[in-house]
């Protein structure tokens, strides 16, 4: 079974009620895919077992989502209030003959969207204002490297795994740790 628009949400009614937006009944494809990307108990795992294939799924499931991400941003652009960045306006008032044909359009990403400028530029301002507010004058970089083979690792992996089918499960215990 694959995603499609259509899919609504399923909350059982022991959950309690569910926080959504107006016009927020279906699920996703984001969504879809981190919920299918997680082993479940009660149903076949095949696709976790399939190495480098597995990764190359998981690449093109990410590419169509950005893409989605990325069309979303470029059709809705008075839902995300992006009027108040254009460079096209003032273009046109300052000369009126101008061919905008010529000028192009310029979409700006918002800082939500990871891997932006403005996501990068906050990201780093953000690191800036952490080593301020302690006072500490940063001379060292610390670097620290994940283990593949320690115990929260090789618990999580399924039957016939390596560590290295499941970068993700390494990524997550080395941030807890």
């Amino acid at each position: 079974m694959g995603w499609n628009h259509q899919i609504f949400y399923y909350v059982p009614a022991t959950a309690g009620p569910r926080e959504q937006q107006p016009g927020d009944d279906h699920i996703s494809m984001w969504e879809f895919l981190a919920y299918r990307f997680h082993p479940c108990t009660n149903e076949s795992n095949r696709i976790f077992l399939s190495g480098k294939l597995f990764f190359e799924y998981l690449v093109d499931s990410w590419a169509i989502c950005e893409q989605q991400r990325l069309n979303y941003i470029r059709n809705n652009p008075k839902k995300l209030r992006m009027e108040q960045y254009s460079d096209l306006r003032g273009a046109v008032e300052q000369n009126p003959q101008l061919d905008l044909a010529q000028i192009g359009t310029r979409i700006i990403l918002p800082f939500s969207f990871t891997g932006s400028t403005r996501h990068m530029q906050a990201t780093c301002q953000d690191a800036l204002a952490v080593n301020h507010y302690f006072n500490s004058r940063a001379d060292f970089f610390l670097t620290m490297t994940a283990n593949p083979h320690w115990p929260e690792v090789k618990a999580a992996l399924l039957s016939g795994q390596k560590p290295e089918d499941h970068p993700d499960i390494i990524c997550r215990v080395f941030h807890a740790k």
